[in-house]
């Protein structure tokens, strides 16, 4: 029992611990939460009766929690702490050592057994530990008070004081007077928000030199005798004092509360000077005022403007504490203006054009450059002079500006010279509505003879609806609408309802009549405006319009969230958002070359070429250095790319059809290369299917071929005659000999399958052990790779070329579900997905050579000629040095492309090739040579 005297103790005091908590947590959550209350300054605004009456309360209550656990307590015994430490013992060894022989005092064999006992007992009371005793109480706290009163007082320790126990000690007796305990003062500095400058605490600060921002308000608080503390300022001036007579009417109390509180001080701290406290803890500080200085801004480039009417402005903005915003306005420089044509009239007025400057989010506004980006290619002012304003503006109201002078506002160039003369017309209607009967007859002019002249008829149409309108405004039959009209009606004058009853008491409530001039109100004009730009960008631009404004908001989209720090997949999905809307660009621009052929190739001999490649090249490396996190490189190619397809022209010369041949022929040695890698996995899938099925397989092969015939020399093919060389085909193989041949045999199908042969993946330099989950990783790399081959296909807009992206989608599909069925181990289910991608791969191919076919007329085969000339030594032969097949084609001479079907023909004989390289019992050379074809090919 010696080993029992620690555990013992301390399981005691354990529960000793344990029974003053449950007894007594009432108590000590009534005192914490007191201490709380008075150390947060509870009991400064309490007088003195309500401070007797509230702590008589606290003690009765006190008192009353202290006797209910003095009853509840019980002081733990030492055989209760035996009993505990028994309890977490098994077969509670001290009750055993405690207990004596009942029965067989006599029998030695019991006394053996008895005594066996207690020495066990005696090891396992060796193993002894205190018990942790229970200190919890929320079954009879269910409300918490006690985590409610421990949070309070911390909070108390943190942000209150404890000499505010003094408000509690210096509690008079009954029918006493309160006699403060001395003269003292606090005193507070806040700095205005914007400086960002943190609260000074006065009482704090010895006496010296004190700098304080302009503006920093200025709070003393005096507490004692009236006039026992004084104060001298020449900083600012006090906030006005409480009206004496107001003070008098309150009462006798309030004026001795005034006395014995004391006062305050309260300003806004304008000028430098002094501050001089007198009396208790005296202070004598010389103020600083740091004056608040204005904002500056300045340009940081010359003002640009670009083609299709966006400007450009850097700018440097600097304030003290920070910019708070700014604003550009632009306004018309009529002295620079050539008023000629539709200029020379007075123009109407128009409000100048006030935006918002972009300010930096993250950064810091006390100094930045940002550029001001904007837009105004259909405004009134396009193309015309103008002055720029550029004002910032700080917290308190000041401001800083720098004008920008001799600069036009930007303007889309307009090439074709139709849609330039209409948007000259549209500025002048705009300058001002006099101009409109002028602009009518010179659009009536322009739609007078349209054959031969005007080739877009929905660009003509919607001229001519645009001049309709103007016409039908200024005959009178367009209602004009007052301001905040919605229908004609509401546009009539009170003149118009005298024989309306009603028409005095809502005369008062008449709409303001809009100005009207030559029949046009400023709505109606806006809106003939509107049709012309629409007309102008017909003309223009055809259907590029919607495409190019998809590009241009996919471009922002992807810059803005650029410049945010937008998370990777956001990045992602607008980077391809981006290559979709410029896919339908470039589609949009090639179906408009096909229709003007003379035109677009005197552009392109002008004009900057730029293919699509190279297109794909520049978006990949943007994603690419998004990644890397080189932010601001990626922006800047993202603005080259911008710029590059406002100007570019995309190169598609006609006649050229080598050009297009070799894209072509690149499309489609891609493609045969997945093709190929895609065989080669269905082929290790199978072998591992096998393997796992069949492990002892490779060891019979090893001595004789299974399915060798008798008498067979080694080496010989079945049915093959003496003499004939290894590497000899024995004839064509008849269809039969293709059954199962496909890549999602299953494990049981007759010999001869292909895949099945181990020698085939030991030959392949490019197979690599690891089980279903390294195949699932190709899979899906060959699955990648696939969508970057269907990207630029050609073809597009053809039905063999849509027939082909059709195919291979699905080929992606059935790549997509192989790899699901190899993570998931399903072999046997991922090669016949793999089967059905081959033959999808097989499809597309067929469908690609055919929109190849069609885009090249009687010029297939010189394109293929070409396409071999120009490769290089080497390249494009099978292992044997013979030149092999063009597009995807399997074959070595040109006999092979004669016939209907020669995508048929090429399938059965790669079929005839893969089966064969899977019969193990063929010689090892023949062997060796079809599983170089199958890498070729």
């Amino acid at each position: 029992m010696r080993s029992l005297a620690r555990p013992l103790v301390v399981t005691r005091a354990g529960m000793l611990a344990e029974r003053i908590t449950r007894a007594f947590w009432p108590l000590w959550t009534l005192i914490l939460a007191t201490l709380a209350a008075v150390m947060l300054g509870g009991a400064a605004p309490l007088s003195a009766r309500a401070l007797v009456l509230a702590g008589g309360a606290v003690l009765l209550l006190a008192g009353w929690l202290g006797f209910r656990g003095l009853r509840r307590f019980v002081w733990p015994s030492r055989e209760e702490a035996l009993a505990r430490i028994d309890a977490t013992l098994k077969g509670r060894p001290i009750a055993a050592l405690r207990d004596s022989q009942a029965i067989g005092q006599n029998d030695p064999r019991s006394r053996a057994v008895w005594t066996a006992h207690v020495a066990r007992m005696g090891e396992r009371l060796k193993t002894a530990r205190p018990v942790r005793p229970d200190l919890r109480v929320a079954r009879d706290d269910p409300m918490a008070l006690r985590l409610i009163a421990a949070t309070a007082f911390a909070a108390a320790l943190i942000f209150g004081s404890v000499w505010h126990l003094r408000d509690v000690a210096g509690v008079p007796g009954a029918g006493g007077t309160a006699v403060a305990a001395g003269p003292s003062w606090e005193g507070w500095v806040e700095p205005p928000l914007h400086t960002g400058r943190p609260g000074l605490y006065l009482n704090d600060i010895p006496s010296g030199p004190l700098e304080l921002p302009e503006g920093s308000r200025l709070v003393l608080r005096f507490y004692g005798q009236l006039g026992a503390i004084t104060v001298e300022q020449d900083v600012t001036a006090p906030l006005p004092a409480p009206d004496d007579a107001a003070t008098a009417e309150a009462g006798p109390e309030a004026q001795q509360a005034e006395e014995l509180v004391g006062g305050g001080f309260e300003g806004v701290v304008s000028r430098s000077g002094s501050l001089r406290i007198t009396g208790a803890q005296p202070r004598d500080w010389q103020i600083d005022v740091l004056a608040d200085m204005a904002p500056t801004v300045e340009v940081t480039a010359p003002f640009e403007g670009r083609a299709d009417g966006e400007m450009r402005q850097g700018f440097r903005a600097t304030d003290d504490h920070g910019v708070e915003g700014g604003s550009a306005v632009l306004e018309l420089d009529l002295p620079r203006l050539p008023r000629r044509h539709g200029l020379a009239p007075t123009p109407e007025p128009r409000d100048p054009i006030t935006i918002d400057l972009p300010m930096t989010i993250a950064g810091d506004r006390s100094t930045f450059e940002e550029v001001l980006v904007e837009r105004f290619a259909e405004h009134a002012w396009a193309g015309l002079p103008v002055t720029l304003r550029l004002e910032v503006r700080d917290a308190i109201g000041q401001t800083g500006e720098v004008r920008v002078t001799d600069i036009d506002l930007p303007r889309r160039s307009f090439y074709d010279p139709l849609a330039a003369g209409i948007v000259e017309q549209r500025r002048d209607l705009l300058w001002t509505r006099e101009n409109a009967p002028r602009v009518a007859q010179i659009l009536r002019a322009m739609t007078a003879y349209p054959d031969g002249f005007i080739k877009n008829e929905k660009g003509y149409l919607r001229l001519r609806l645009a001049l309709h309108r103007l016409e039908a405004a200024m005959e009178g039959r367009g209602v004009p609408l007052a301001e905040g009209a919605d229908t004609p009606a509401a546009a009539a004058t009170p003149e118009d309802k005298i024989g309306d009853k009603t028409a005095a008491p809502r005369a008062a409530e008449a709409p303001r009549l809009v100005p009207v001039v030559n029949g046009l109100t400023p709505a109606m004009r806006d809106e003939v405006a509107t049709m012309l730009w629409n007309a102008a960008l017909m003309f223009e631009d055809g259907d590029l319009s919607s495409a190019l404004e998809r590009l241009r908001r996919a471009e922002d989209r992807l810059s803005e969230a650029m410049r945010n720090n937008a998370p990777e997949d956001e990045i992602a999905r607008l980077m391809q958002e981006l290559r979709e809307a410029m896919q339908d660009y470039i589609r949009e621009m090639a179906e408009q070359a096909r229709r003007d052929e003379n035109q677009q190739a005197e552009a392109d001999q002008q004009g900057q070429q730029i293919t699509g490649d190279q297109l794909q090249q520049m978006m990949d490396r943007i994603e690419e250095l998004m990644r890397q996190g080189r932010t601001a490189e990626a922006q800047q190619l993202l603005d080259q790319l911008r710029q590059m397809m406002e100007n570019m022209r995309i190169s598609r010369q006609q006649g050229q059809q080598g050009q297009q041949g070799d894209q072509g022929q690149q499309s489609m040695q891609g493609l045969s290369e997945t093709l190929r890698e895609q065989q080669n996995l269905s082929d290790e899938a199978f072998r591992d299917l096998q393997q796992r099925f069949n492990p002892g397989q490779q060891g019979q092969q090893q001595g004789q071929r299974p399915g060798q015939q008798p008498g067979q020399q080694p080496g010989q093919q079945p049915g093959q005659q003496p003499g004939q060389q290894p590497g000899q085909q024995p004839g064509q193989g008849q269809p039969g000999d293709r059954q199962g041949n496909q890549p999602g045999s299953r494990p049981g199908d007759q010999p001869g399958q292909p895949g099945g042969s181990a020698g085939q993946g030991q030959g392949n330099p490019d197979a690599t052990p690891g089980g279903p989950q390294g195949l699932a990783d190709r899979q899906r790399a060959l699955r990648d790779q696939l969508s970057r081959q269907t990207r630029n296909l050609p073809g597009a807009g053809t039905e063999a070329g849509e027939a082909a992206r059709e195919a291979l989608d699905r080929a992606g599909r059935a790549m997509d579900q192989a790899e699901d069925a190899l993570r998931e181990g399903l072999t046997s289910d991922a090669l016949d997905r793999q089967s059905e991608a081959v033959e999808a791969l097989r499809e597309g191919m067929r469908n690609l050579g055919d929109a190849m076919a069609d885009q090249q007329p009687g010029q297939q085969g010189q394109g293929q000629q070409n396409g071999r000339a120009q490769g290089p030594s080497g390249e494009g032969r099978d292992p044997l040095g013979r030149e092999a097949g063009n597009q995807g084609r399997v074959g070595s001479d040109d006999a092979l492309s004669d016939g209907e079907d020669v995508y048929r023909r090429a399938r059965e004989l790669l079929d005839e090739i893969r089966r064969r390289s899977g019969d193990q019992t063929r010689p090892s050379e023949e062997l060796d040579y079809l599983r170089r074809l199958l890498e070729q090919f």
